[in-house]
């Protein structure tokens, strides 16, 4: 720990009873005191993190110098991905008007990696190619105990080297103790929301309005009128009857308001709606909040600490989609095609690495320690006081 960082400890006196064996781990700690606790010592050790509040932070960023001349661009910093696969061809990776890589980079880009020990072999080429952060949106279903997860070995190596590690926290939320990747040395990242979303508004004929998102805008599709019931079938249908024909617009939107939807159809025997589409809105007060579906601690793995660090944008991303085996892009598929929005951990990981990119650019000589303390001690509190 560095004279830039404070102790997460709490004084205590010599003579006071205090249960440490049910805050921390016994090894952690040596001190001659009694086995029993109070109700008032104990409240006192269980506190937040020694930092500043949102406020300092805000009159320490007024003073002068506190940011570096010019914001970090990343330059120079390589982010080693490791992920289920890439498409070398897509439009997101064309560098065009990009600037060579950086003199230190001694590797290449290695494909079809699946497996355990390709993954475990990759991360040993990440370290000898000289990458300063990477970033890994999987894991296993289920954490192992730490000394055979391989994404923690790994990773561990690699922070030995002064490498930053950020991994994905999993899907499989909202349970406890569901949190995968959350070795200490790691930054464990949930998904949240944004505050912005592709606004589509359905509108009942009674006027009731509710607010809903959909990839689709007015533009995407004709005026035609199309049935939304076929035949006799009104809750499902065939694919085959609709592959490559129409596009239906439709919205997304939440519990509640679709059942007042579905109360609304039931009530009258001629129910219309209208879809209006608003484009792109911003400005959710209820964002950031965590995906539902985003793993939650405690770590299995890790319990003596708190997992997962930090959440980053993981719901309703645009993110590049591959493309048909052998399909050619052109002007004609290249946003159909090659995009798509997507929800998930694996969206949030690429966001946190690279704001540990940016940091490692403004600051090279520090460690994935202090990279990882300046992301979770700066970032905004999500309903403080839970924990």
């Amino acid at each position: 720990m560095t004279q830039h960082h404070h102790p997460l400890t709490v004084p205590i006196p010599r003579t006071t009873d205090v249960k440490l064996g049910s805050l921390l781990e016994p090894s952690w700690f040596k001190m001659p005191v009694a086995a029993r606790a109070s109700a008032r010592v104990v409240k006192s050790l269980i506190s937040e993190y020694d930092s500043g509040s949102q406020d300092e932070v805000k009159e320490m960023e007024k003073k002068a110098r506190f940011y570096v001349s010019a914001s970090p661009t990343g330059k120079s910093v390589i982010i080693g991905v490791f992920d289920t696969g890439i498409a070398p061809q897509h439009p997101s990776f064309n560098d065009n008007g990009m600037p060579s890589p950086p003199v230190k980079w001694k590797g290449r880009c290695e494909f079809n990696v699946t497996t355990y020990s390709d993954v475990v072999a990759g991360l040993d080429a990440a370290i000898d190619d000289g990458v300063d952060v990477i970033s890994m949106s999987f894991g296993l279903v289920v954490s192992p105990p730490l000394y055979d997860d391989y994404v923690a070995v790994g990773a561990y190596s690699a922070m030995k080297k002064g490498i930053f590690v950020s991994c994905s926290a999993g899907n499989g939320g909202p349970g406890n103790g569901s949190v995968i990747n959350g070795a200490p040395w790691i930054l464990t990242i949930g998904a949240s929301t944004t505050d912005r979303k592709i606004s589509a508004v359905p509108v009942l004929d009674n006027g009731a309005e509710f607010e809903g998102e959909s990839a689709f805008q007015s533009t995407n599709f004709s005026r035609k009128l199309l049935p939304i019931v076929k035949g006799n079938a009104c809750e499902s249908l065939n694919t085959s009857d609709v592959k490559k024909s129409d596009i239906l617009p439709t919205t997304n939107v939440g519990y509640s308001d679709g059942q007042m939807i579905i109360n609304y159809t039931k009530s009258t025997s001629t129910p219309v709606a209208t879809i209006l589409f608003k484009g792109m809105r911003t400005g959710n007060k209820n964002a950031p909040t965590v995906a539902y579906f985003s793993s939650r601690g405690p770590s299995m793995q890790s319990r003596g600490i708190l997992k997962p660090d930090i959440i980053g944008p993981g719901v309703n991303i645009l993110a590049a989609w591959t493309t048909p085996v052998g399909g050619a892009i052109t002007s004609a598929t290249a946003v159909s095609l090659t995009f798509n929005i997507l929800s998930g951990t694996s969206m949030s990981c690429p966001h946190l690495a690279g704001v540990a990119a940016l940091l490692k650019s403004a600051h090279p000589n520090w460690s994935p320690a202090a990279i990882k303390s300046a992301i979770m001690t700066t970032a905004d509190y999500i309903n403080p006081g839970i924990i």
